[in-house]
This record gives structure tokens, sequence and C-alpha cells, in this order.
């Protein structure tokens, strides 16, 4: 409990600084918490205001109340102020979680921006450099030591990649594995729910709480994880050097992998059908949040006073793309399957490049962040065949502890 009151100290720091993670704290903390989260501001949770980084959505709505000298003053609080919360949020809060307080997001999560008009924009705590991803928030906090875990949307590395670049570990299961509802998604179908942490092991014991919790699909049977890891030959020398001695640490801690000269089937219509995706739901995603949650507001009001220009360039909805792109998708998740069968393993073990973490996050393939703790903004990728989520986090697990004794 200190632990997590000095962690709320903290935050509400935060919240008066130029940091920018996040949009409003609770002030009561129950005896019964046992970790800290930082939620997302795209996803729900039960008497935290949602925004969604818009000025339209957190502008909407007021309140009146009187200060300590007897005047009323108004006070924003936000549009939408939800009575429940999104259903992983609400399984780690019943596993003993209590939410610090929301992360600050792109404009309805479209951008690269680490950060919005609404709130400003996030910077790291160690040195207060700009930083880049929709749900950078999370890593910066996780990193900062100001919460135990983050749990946002992940689409187009938006929270895979600064976990990446910031040394803290991060997972996204197989997609709709975690259910999706009181969550904004601008493109659904390329789009997970993730989390960030310190360790490995935390975003495990998360997952299989998250997993009991929800009473969905069992855990696998863990006899053994058959690994592979990809060859260091054709790597430039600033990322071979780094991971030649990942692979050296996982040997010395009797980690069984088998060094092939494979990694994922090439795409090369990855960011085309990104692109696309977001440009085909997007407006049909915020409609139907909208209408759910405030019905006064409407997709084009929401639009007109977006303070990003991406947001407000967004298209019209072109179903027939829509199609296109989704059979393209399904494509690719074959050529993938084909790739496991022949590789022979579950879990394949690589640089976390950019392209990569965008790849997988495309395809919905379970994938872990472990952080090289020797390497500041280097890590390394454990990313698995569709439904291979605990076999994943367990090897990224043996992985990370085996880095971390050897740092």
């Amino acid at each position: 409990m200190e632990r997590l009151v000095a962690q709320l100290q903290r935050m509400k720091a935060l919240e008066e600084s130029e940091a920018n993670l996040v949009t409003n704290i609770l002030e009561k903390m129950p005896e019964s918490a046992r970790f800290s989260v930082l939620v997302s501001d795209l996803l729900h949770a039960k008497g935290r205001p949602t925004s969604l980084g818009s000025p339209a959505v957190a502008l909407a709505r007021w309140e009146d109340h009187e200060d300590d000298e007897g005047n009323f003053v108004a006070e924003r609080i936000g549009a939408i102020l939800p009575k429940s919360s999104n259903n992983v949020v609400g399984a780690l809060e019943a596993a003993g979680g209590y939410i610090l307080g929301k992360g600050n997001v792109s404009e309805l999560g479209v951008g690269a921006a680490a950060g919005s008009a609404v709130y400003g924009f996030v910077h790291r705590l160690d040195n207060g450099g700009e930083m880049v991803g929709s749900e950078a928030a999370l890593a910066a906090a996780v990193s900062g030591d100001v919460v135990d875990l983050g749990v946002g949307v992940e689409r187009r590395t938006s929270l895979l990649g600064p976990a990446s670049r910031l040394g803290v570990c991060a997972f996204a299961p197989t997609r709709e594995r975690y259910p999706m509802n009181s969550a904004l998604t601008v493109a659904p179908s390329v789009s997970s729910i993730g989390m960030v942490a310190k360790t490995v092991k935390t975003l495990e014991e998360m997952h299989q709480a998250i997993v009991a919790e929800l009473g969905s699909e069992p855990p696998e049977v863990l006899e053994s994880v058959r690994a592979a890891a990809m060859a260091t030959e054709s790597l430039g020398d600033n990322v071979k050097g780094p991971y030649d001695k990942v692979l050296q640490a996982a040997e010395a801690a009797g980690i069984s992998f088998a060094v092939q000269d494979a990694s994922l089937p090439p795409m090369e219509d990855l960011d085309e059908i990104h692109r696309g995706m977001l440009s085909t739901e997007f407006r049909a995603s915020l409609s139907a949040f909208l209408a759910e949650n405030v019905p006064f507001l409407d997709v084009d009001t929401v639009l007109a006073r977006a303070a990003d220009d991406d947001v407000k360039d967004c298209p019209e909805a072109d179903e027939a793309l829509a199609q296109d792109l989704r059979r393209k998708i399904v494509g690719h998740v074959e050529a993938l399957d084909t790739f496991w069968s022949g590789l022979g393993a579950d879990v394949l073990i690589g640089p976390a490049s950019e392209r990569l973490l965008s790849q997988c996050s495309l395809l919905g393939c379970p994938c872990a962040i472990v952080k090289i703790p020797s390497e500041p903004g280097l890590s390394v990728l454990c990313v698995g065949r569709h439904g291979a989520d605990d076999k994943v986090l367990s090897m990224a697990t043996l992985l990370d502890e085996a880095l971390e004794k050897s740092s």
C-alpha cells in the first residue's frame, strides 16, 4: 500500500507538471488495492471521464460547483463519465488493480502524436524528450515508476512502439482474445488491447488474471515451448551486436531455441493496408461510439472541432476498398499460418524493429516486447502463431529474466 500511495503522489504531481501523462485522478484508494494501473483515454474506466483526446468530447459537458471561497465556478469534467469499465479494465480491477488515472492519447487515437491539443503532448520523465505513439503515456508512466501497469489500444505500434523505445515490456494478445467493448478503436479490424509493464512476468500474471476473470479460453498446457530465433547475419551492426548478446544470454540461461534464417513473410502492402483500414472504418467506428456514449454529438461536429488535420481530413468510408483490404489481410494470415507450419516452432525471437512490430499488430499475432537492460532504446520481440499467447509470454518471461540476470 505504501508503494501505491507514493505512486499516487507522483501522479498528482505530474498533473500539475508539463509531462502531460494523465487526464484525471480519483482521490480514494481502497485498502484492497494490490497494483496500480494507468488506463488509456480511449478505454472506459468506471467513474473516470473519457475524452478521447478530442476537443469536442472533452468540452462537451461542464459542471458548476462551489469553490473554497463560496464562488460558483465551471469545471470541465469530460463528456463521458462511464458507468462501467471495458471488460479488460474491469478484470484488472477485480484482480486488485487500482486505476491511478487515464493516459493521454492522440486525438481520437488517430495519429502518431503522443498526446493532443486537449491535454498537451507527452514527454519522457527521465529527460523531458518528446515521444511518438498514441499510447506513449503508458510507457512513460511505467518507465518512470509512476504506475505498475498501463493498458490501452494497440494499432500500428501505438502501444508496442513506445514501450520498445523506452525500455519497458509490453504485450498484445491474439486479436479478439481481449474484448474491445467500451473502447474507441478507429480501425477495429486491425486493433487490439495491450498492456505495458516493467517486467514480462507482470504481464504474464495480468494476462492470466484477465483470462480467469473473463472466463474465456483456458490457458494452454505448457509442457514445452518450441522457439526459433532469427539469424543475425543480415542485421545492421547497431542491432547485430546487442542481438548476439541476447542470444548468448538466453543460451547461458538454458533457454532452448533453434537459430534460423527466417522472419515473418514480407508484406509490401503493409502501410497501404494500415492507412486503408483507418480511412474505411474510422467514421463508422466513431459514429457508433458517439451514439452509445454522447448521442448529442455527431461525427461531423467532432471532426469540425478537431485540432489535428489528420482527423479533420479523414475521408468517407469506402466499403469496396474495405472488402478488398480485408481479403488481403486474410491472404497474409494464411501465408503466416503456412510460415509457422514450415518453421516448426510456436514462438519466433527477433529484434523489435518498427516494421516487424507493425506487421504483428496488423495481423493480430500475440507478441511481447522484452527490454534489453544494457541497450537503452533497443528491445527484443517474441511473436507467436495465433492463439499461442501463453507460450509467447512464457518464452518472453524466461528471456526477460535471463537478460536482467546478465546485465
